[in-house]
This record gives structure tokens, C-alpha cells and sequence, in this order.
């Protein structure tokens, strides 16, 4: 068995949401210093004790949204490998990876994230060292499934390649074998 190097589908929704949530917020704000010149009452209107307080609350609510619009493009350009070599696993960003060696994995488990909805999944793969990967197979933005590796892929080649030690949750391996979560 050879060296597997797994695709990585970037983002192209997050960049739009970003893009989109930028927009939005800076056209209108650039608009902002031309009334003010040409409407200076509005600004002496504006610094009254309501105008100013609702003021500062929508500067504080526009920079929360450039600033989402920003992590939302940032997420968009990652770039993450998945690996897979006779030896090892490596999982991560580009330049960043995680590497085990597969004679070391211990156990694969799986956790269930209630806090979202749909509940997401978290895979992790841990060492006999404490050493560990994890990543969310059911990851979604916005109810639409968030686009990155062919996950049932690299579980269904990477299990047969454990030790016969190795800890494997049920659930795990349901999924690399039919794509769903039991």
C-alpha cells in the first residue's frame, strides 16, 4: 500500500458569506462622511444623548460583522492536508501537520456536539502518547455542509492499517463503511 494524499476542497461559501457581509456593511458606511458634509445639522442632531448612544452601538455592531466578514474569508483560504503513508497519518494545516505513526494509534473515538443542529461529529484519533488528531466529518455553515476531505475515504483506508490493538469506536466504523452517522 502507497502514499495517499486526500483533496482538499476549499471553502467557496464562507468567501461569499464574507465577501457579502463586507459589502453590506462598508458601501453604506462609506456613504456616511459625504451626508455629514453635506447635512452638518444631522451631526450636531446625532451627538444629542440618544444619537450618540445609538451611534456607538451600531459602530460596535458594524465592526462585529467587518470583523466576521473577515475570520468568514480568512476560513475560506485555509489550507489543510490530509496524508496517508504506509507508516503514518499526518492531519492539518499546510506547514502545520500532525503526524502518527499508525504501529502508535491507541484508540479512534467519536463525540457528538449537541450544541449544533444538526449535532456535529467529532472524530479523533489519539496515540499511545497522548498524541492527537481530530477533525468533524458533519461539519455544516449555515445548514449547508461545509466542504473539505472526502472523510469516509481516509477513515476506510486508514483502518484497515491499524494495529491489532487499536481501539475503534463502533460508530466509526459504520460510517467508513456506509458514509453515515448511526
Amino acid at each position: 500500500m502507497g502514499s495517499i494524499i486526500y483533496p482538499y476542497q476549499k471553502n467557496s461559501l464562507a468567501l461569499i458569506i464574507g465577501i457579502v457581509m463586507l459589502a453590506l456593511i462598508l458601501c453604506p458606511l462609506s456613504t456616511l462622511p459625504i451626508a455629514f458634509v453635506l447635512n452638518p445639522a444631522g451631526l450636531v442632531t446625532l451627538v444629542g444623548e440618544v444619537g450618540l448612544l445609538t451611534l456607538m452601538g451600531g459602530c460596535g455592531l458594524t465592526l462585529l460583522v467587518v470583523l466576521m466578514g473577515i475570520w468568514a474569508i480568512y476560513a475560506s483560504q485555509i489550507q489543510m492536508e490530509a496524508i496517508l503513508t504506509p507508516e503514518t497519518f499526518s492531519y492539518g494545516r499546510r506547514g502545520r501537520l500532525t503526524t502518527i505513526r499508525l504501529t502508535e494509534i491507541a484508540r479512534i473515538t467519536q463525540k457528538t456536539l449537541w450544541l449544533t443542529d444538526p449535532p456535529d461529529w467529532v472524530i479523533t484519533i489519539e496515540s499511545v502518547g497522548r498524541q492527537k488528531i481530530s477533525f468533524s466529518p458533519a461539519r455544516r455553515l449555515f445548514g449547508w455542509k461545509w466542504v473539505g476531505f472526502d472523510y469516509q475515504a481516509i477513515l476506510r483506508d486508514l483502518l484497515p492499517r491499524l494495529p491489532s490493538t487499536a481501539q475503534v469506536d463502533p460508530k466509526v466504523r459504520i460510517f467508513a463503511e456506509t458514509g453515515r452517522f448511526p
